[in-house]
């Protein structure tokens, strides 16, 4: 396993993990397997939502603010 360079690269991939994790993550054992589909399926489409809209805001410069200063 590679190290990270810094602590705050370390972070950041925390930060960005323990959000992708907490979606997905499930007490599998709490909940029947067409409920964990359900689920699934849910936090899939809101997972792919989030990554269109960020791939949207990426290729539009339009939509990002300006940066130039004065």
């Amino acid at each position: 396993m590679q190290r990270f360079k810094s602590a705050g690269s370390a972070q950041r991939f925390l930060g960005i993990h323990a959000a992708v994790h907490n979606m997905f993550n499930l007490q599998r054992h709490l909940i029947s397997r067409s409920t964990l589909r359900t689920f699934r399926a849910e936090a899939t489409a809101e997972w792919e939502a989030a990554v269109a809209a960020a791939l949207t805001w990426i290729a539009s410069p339009a939509l990002r603010p300006s940066t130039s200063l004065p």
